[in-house]
């Protein structure tokens, strides 16, 4: 798949071979606090993983982020202190995840940033998700990010014990059956959950786009803050701004890169080429942009 997707892609660049190109790839920031923190990402200085997240969303800066950053780690103090007082980690974790749901997951809002949450209170499943693992990584609880085609959620381990954590479901969202677990799962698999249960869908009936194959990873959190991006991918798409989906998916390929996104990107550039309402060298610079940024994310691929 990936071989295939690399040679369409390769393809569809030659075809605007001739047109007037850049020398160097440049991305598409929606905020300095953005460019900063991607840079430095780039750059392999020391990130912190919740800047990862808040870039996304182009209404906060930097300042604010310090500023949510300060109320991030206070809470989670907060929860180590409870988690000391309650002494078991079972119990604890019932705890925190409907303290995480009072405190921060106010409004279900599909497409919602993971600065929303901050914002207004507004989440879906990938930035409820991101909070949590946020949270668990800081209290060095295991747990493994489980990327479906249209959803994300949580696996957490505690004493051997498995645990299934759904960011959107704010009364039944911890599972320890492990029936009931296996259950769940088989339903994201068949895409069988509500509409309160799938808010990063980007494949349903009113969509223009739609992937071709089944997902079930373990992946990072940065690979889940590159997600971010391909969702903004896929809704510029569907509102047929095709720049904007080359912008986002360019993003998107610092921090994941995965057959799923080289199935899109594929798509996207063969879209552009298709327009009629670019003229040829647009769409050359367009597409040679594209393709410089490609080379130079996926060979440094972290």
């Amino acid at each position: 798949m990936k071989a295939a997707c690399g040679i369409s892609i390769l393809v569809l660049v030659c075809h605007f071979s001739l047109a007037g190109m850049t020398s160097s790839p440049i991305l598409s920031y929606d905020s300095e606090y953005e460019e900063k923190i991607i840079k430095l990402f780039q750059s392999d200085d020391r990130v912190d993983q919740f800047d990862l997240f808040l870039i996304s969303n182009a209404k906060i800066s930097w300042k604010e982020s310090e500023k949510f950053k300060a109320n991030f780690n206070e809470f989670v103090a907060s929860l180590e202190e409870k988690r000391v007082k309650i002494g078991n980690d079972e119990r604890f974790l019932n705890h925190l995840f409907y303290k995480v749901h009072r405190k921060y997951l106010k409004n279900y809002v599909e497409h919602s940033s993971f600065g929303d949450v901050f914002l207004n209170g507004n989440y879906d499943c990938l930035s409820g998700t991101a909070l949590y693992a946020l949270i668990l990584d800081r209290l060095e609880i295991q747990y493994a990010i489980k990327e479906t085609d249209y959803h994300v959620l949580l696996m957490v381990e505690i004493n051997g014990k498995q645990f299934l954590l759904e960011s959107t479901d704010p009364l039944s969202g911890l599972v320890s059956d492990k029936e009931k677990i296996i259950e769940r799962i088989e339903k994201y698999l068949n895409r069988e959950i509500g509409p309160n249960q799938n808010p990063s869908q980007v494949a349903s009936e009113e969509s223009y786009y739609q992937y071709s194959f089944i997902v079930y990873n373990d992946i990072t959190l940065t690979q889940l803050a590159g997600l971010q991006y391909y969702n903004q991918a896929i809704a510029s798409y569907n509102q047929q701004d095709l720049v904007n989906t080359l912008a986002q998916l360019e993003k998107c390929l610092v921090f994941y890169h995965s057959e799923r996104i080289e199935e899109f990107l594929t798509l996207a550039v063969s879209a552009v080429v298709k327009d009629k309402s670019m003229d040829f060298k647009t769409k050359g610079n367009l597409i040679q942009r594209f393709q410089q940024n490609l080379k130079q994310t996926v060979a440094s691929n972290k």
